[in-house]
């Protein structure tokens, strides 16, 4: 519902905050594929009422016969270079190929769905990801670059080879300036758009969060993190009665801790081509763990680290959106965790 968080249990186990930019899926009917206004069609579909599809209810779109299925301006206003994320959901028993993208230079991708595996490619393809859901079904990911030979419109297309058996459709999404996908936005009828996930527009408070004098943070990447000088994280607080303390994860992790004297600094590692980083502090001594290894250690004297503090991030606003890195967990600890505990939380 709006304005209440997202839990992703994907991945199985316990659930996982889900913060995700906004993103609009153009396509009108993303599951009732009957309404789309296909231009060209020698396919047959059908909604077939006895399957199960991801959301737990019955009902998919079934695709029989050979041939193909053309969606004439599924979107206007794309550019020559834009990237658009195409992305469908797809299970079959047939051992058949299905296509699907955009319809010009390339922008398409061909799967065999029995397998799941990429059969062929356009010349406009970026990158593709098969992610599997179990029961058959397979989200089918595919990322182009718009190469402006439909005019500035973005066609969508389904190929279908498999006569004998068909093929089972559900959760058709179009992202327009989308290196990768998103969750699933459904429509129904129109366009939908999903509003930023913030964690807070305001600050707010974690007190007792962190131990009074130690502490650890794990934070995940999707993608490797760049030895960039701008934030990815940044979060700041004053104890009562005491000074302002901070930390940041830039191109490396920053401490800065007032009153303390830190050896030998209090900028802990280089984290180009992190994927998984943690840091604990206690008892003097503050230690930054990369995918896997020990990459810096600093001791400090002058007091304790307190972060059990409000705590705010770049422009007064916890917002993991605006940073320059997509997070796929953050971990916090009231403990600061062993050396072999932040090791075995950060190996790839």
């Amino acid at each position: 519902l709006e304005n209440e968080p997202r839990i992703d249990f994907t991945g199985g186990g316990c659930g996982s905050l889900l913060l995700e930019p906004s993103r609009t899926n153009l396509v009108p009917s993303s599951e009732y594929l009957l309404s789309i206004p296909w231009n060209s069609n020698t396919l047959t579909f059908n909604w077939e009422t006895s399957i199960i599809n991801l959301e737990g209810y019955y009902g998919v779109q079934k695709i029989t016969g050979v041939g193909s299925a053309v969606y004439n301006n599924m979107a206007s206003g794309i550019n020559i270079g834009d990237k658009l994320c195409y992305s469908i959901w797809a299970k079959s028993s047939s051992n058949a190929n299905f296509k699907f993208g955009g319809l010009y230079g390339g922008e398409n991708a061909t799967f065999n769905v029995s397998t799941g595996t990429l059969v062929a490619q356009g010349s406009r393809l970026d990158s593709y990801e098969v992610v599997d859901y179990g029961n058959g079904w397979r989200r089918y990911v595919i990322v182009i670059t718009y190469s402006g030979a439909a005019g500035n419109k973005a066609y969508g297309h389904i190929e279908w080879d498999g006569a004998s058996e068909p093929v089972y459709l559900w959760g058709l999404q179009l992202e327009q300036d989308a290196t990768y996908k998103t969750s699933y936005i459904p429509t129904y009828g129109v366009s939908q758009t999903r509003a930023v996930d913030d964690l807070t527009p305001t600050p707010f408070s974690i007190d007792g969060l962190f131990g009074a004098t130690s502490g650890s943070i794990f934070m995940e990447f999707t993608n490797p993190l760049q030895g960039l000088s701008n934030n990815w994280f940044y979060m700041t607080g004053q104890p009562v009665g005491g000074s302002p303390v901070s930390m940041r994860v830039r191109g490396y992790w920053q401490m800065n801790m007032q009153g303390l004297t830190w050896n030998p600094s209090s900028n802990l590692g280089s984290l180009e081509n992190a994927i998984k980083v943690a840091v604990k502090w206690g008892g003097g001594v503050a230690k930054l763990f990369i995918n896997g290894s020990e990459d810096a250690a600093s001791t400090y004297t002058g007091g304790d680290i307190n972060m059990n503090v409000t705590l705010l991030s770049l422009n007064g606003a916890f917002n993991f959106a605006q940073n320059n890195a997509n997070f796929k967990q953050i971990l916090f600890f009231q403990e600061a965790l062993s050396d072999s505990e932040l090791a075995a939380l950060t190996t790839i």
